[in-house]
């Protein structure tokens, strides 16, 4: 029984690299908490403009409650983080403020 355990366990990390290709769409496998992506500061605190806001998800809890997932934290309506303002979260949309400007987060564009 050693034997088979020890071939299987050297023959499984033959160190062969894979790469998963998400066609332009949002990678499953990479966590939608905690990790900043490409092209981010990543984290919350910070923000200055809209360039550095992420809306990574959206989620409804089972009492139709709506949570935002913005560069990697879970935020809900009326949530403020310094300059950020989650105004309103909407099925497909999080309206946010920063500072006295208001701007609609689309989480994925609906096809027409």
């Amino acid at each position: 029984m050693i034997p088979v355990l020890t071939f299987m366990a050297c023959h499984c990390s033959s160190g062969v690299a894979s790469e998963y290709n998400a066609f332009g769409r949002r990678d499953p496998f990479v966590p939608l908490v905690g990790v900043p992506r490409e092209g981010t500061k990543g984290g919350i605190l910070g923000i200055l403009t809209i360039d550095d806001v992420v809306l990574q998800g959206i989620v409804v809890g089972p009492d139709g409650a709506r949570n935002a997932i913005i560069n990697g934290e879970v935020l809900k309506e009326k949530d403020r983080v310094e300059r950020l303002f989650v105004e309103s979260i909407g099925d497909n949309t999080v309206t946010v403020k920063i500072d006295d400007d208001r701007f609609e987060l689309k989480l994925y564009e609906e096809d027409g």
